[in-house]
C-alpha cells in the first residue's frame, strides 16, 4: 500500500475552498497537490453533492466505516460522526473525488502531523 502524501499547511488550509465549514485537510491519497499560481491564482470552488451508484457505498456500511472509527478512537480523536460524500468543483457536472468526512470537534491541523 502507497504512503498517501504528505499534506503541507497550505494544502490544509486550500483543498477545500468553498465549503461553509472551512474544513482543514487532514490526509488524503492521489497525485501531489499543486497550490494556484499566477497574478489572479484562486483555488477552484468547491461543493458537496451525494456520493450517488458507487461501489463505496458498499463497502463502507459493510466494513471500512468500522475501520475508520477505529482509528479515530485509536487517535483520540474527538468525534461524532462520519459520512461520504462527494466533492465537485462548483459548477462541475460530476466529479471522482470522495471523501469520508468526519464531524470533528476542535479539529486543529497542529493536532496531525
Amino acid at each position: 500500500m502507497q504512503t498517501p502524501p504528505r499534506i503541507s499547511d497550505e494544502e490544509a488550509k486550500l483543498y477545500y475552498p468553498g465549503l461553509p465549514s472551512r474544513p482543514i485537510l487532514v490526509a488524503r491519497t492521489g497525485s501531489t497537490w499543486e497550490a494556484p499560481t499566477g497574478p489572479e491564482a484562486y483555488p477552484r470552488l468547491k461543493e458537496l453533492r451525494v456520493v450517488g451508484n458507487h461501489e463505496i457505498n458498499e463497502v463502507w456500511e459493510d466494513d471500512l466505516a468500522l475501520k475508520v472509527h477505529a482509528i479515530l478512537r485509536e487517535e483520540k480523536m474527538d468525534w461524532s460522526s462520519t459520512d461520504v460524500l462527494r466533492i465537485a468543483g462548483g459548477g462541475a457536472a460530476d466529479s471522482s473525488d470522495l471523501t469520508y468526512v468526519c464531524h470533528a470537534h476542535q479539529l486543529h491541523p497542529e493536532d496531525h502531523p
